[in-house]
């Protein structure tokens, strides 16, 4: 309860000196998928494709065009190129942001929970990784970029 409450005032300290917005999203428990009120506690097939749609169609009407992903949870699998072409329309609209901004190496996905999270906003929003992200943070990422 504490870490909730420290992570609060965080994010009031944020929203408070910034001249951005900040919105917090639940989560399902070691999911990257939002989960509102009314879901029940466990993840299904159904609720996946729905609360991606809700939450995306929820972010753009408050106007939302960029999103910083932060979590423990967001890292990289090297891909060869068969395996890249079985994700690639899962994880294009991701890798083709991250060609614009100068990435050389893309034979990878995004993996585990943030790095899925990313994929998935990039299909509507602009989206970047955060310093705070680990194992592989916004620095980690552009170094596995830069490898041939």
């Amino acid at each position: 309860m504490r870490q909730r409450q420290l992570c609060n005032n965080i994010l009031q300290q944020y929203a408070e000196s910034s001249q951005n917005e900040f919105y917090y999203a639940q989560t399902f428990n070691n999911e990257g998928t939002p989960k509102f009120p009314d879901d029940d506690k466990e993840i299904t097939d159904t609720n996946i494709a729905k609360n991606w749609t809700e939450f995306s169609a929820i972010l753009k009407s408050l106007g939302v065009k960029k999103i910083i992903i932060a979590g423990g949870d967001f890292d990289v699998m090297l891909l060869t190129k068969e395996q890249k072409a079985e994700l690639l329309t899962a994880v294009e609209p991701f890798l083709n942001q991250r060609a614009r901004k100068g990435a050389r190496n893309l034979n990878y996905t995004p993996k585990a929970c943030a790095g899925a999270t990313a994929a998935m906003l990039a299909h509507n929003f602009e989206v970047d990784i955060s310093n705070f992200a680990k194992p592989i943070s916004r620095q980690g990422l552009r170094t596995v970029e830069e490898e041939q």
